[in-house]
């Protein structure tokens, strides 16, 4: 953790009918979605992420080696706050090098739920931060009902619920 780069935040005003919610999101969750970028662009998978993640609550998108894509993650409804991590070992997005800085913003940031498309992207990062974390993975949720969540197995042909 002591050879992390300098984060930048960016934080957008919130209007302040949004208060209430604020409130909510202290009793309900803290979600961190894991951005993905491909190309200079915003992947499908992150969007759908995010998508899933303000369910629990306002979202917080944690960017690795993609500085110049902060804005645009940042302009997306759902996104309260970017935290952009910018680095050369973050260049090439090897999961061995973005997990321990998911751990560090797990930590740091007392976030409840760490949301990531499903992705080759998602899949390397998710099982290396949640055996960092000490935590369990769940990956490729379809629904979140409480504390049961439904997975799709056999390449998608049945569903699975499982409790955590």
């Amino acid at each position: 953790e002591k050879n992390l780069p300098k984060k930048v935040k960016i934080k957008k005003a919130l209007h302040p009918s949004h208060k209430m919610f604020r409130r909510c999101v202290s009793v309900f969750g803290k979600p961190l979605v894991l951005a993905e970028v491909e190309g200079g662009k915003i992947s499908p998978a992150t969007l759908s992420a995010i998508t899933a993640a303000s369910q629990f609550g306002s979202v917080t998108a944690l960017l690795a080696g993609n500085k110049a894509s902060a804005e645009a993650v940042a302009a997306i409804n759902s996104v309260s706050e970017v935290l952009s991590y910018d680095g050369p070992q973050y260049a090439h997005g090897l999961p061995e090098a973005v997990a321990p800085l998911v751990n560090h913003a797990v930590k740091e940031g007392g976030f409840t739920e760490v949301v990531v498309g499903s992705s080759a992207f998602g899949k390397g990062v998710i099982p290396r931060a949640a055996a960092l974390s000490n935590v369990m993975a769940i990956q490729d949720v379809a629904k979140i009902e409480g504390d049961a969540f439904t997975r799709f197995t056999y390449a998608g042909n049945a569903m699975n619920t499982v409790k955590s």
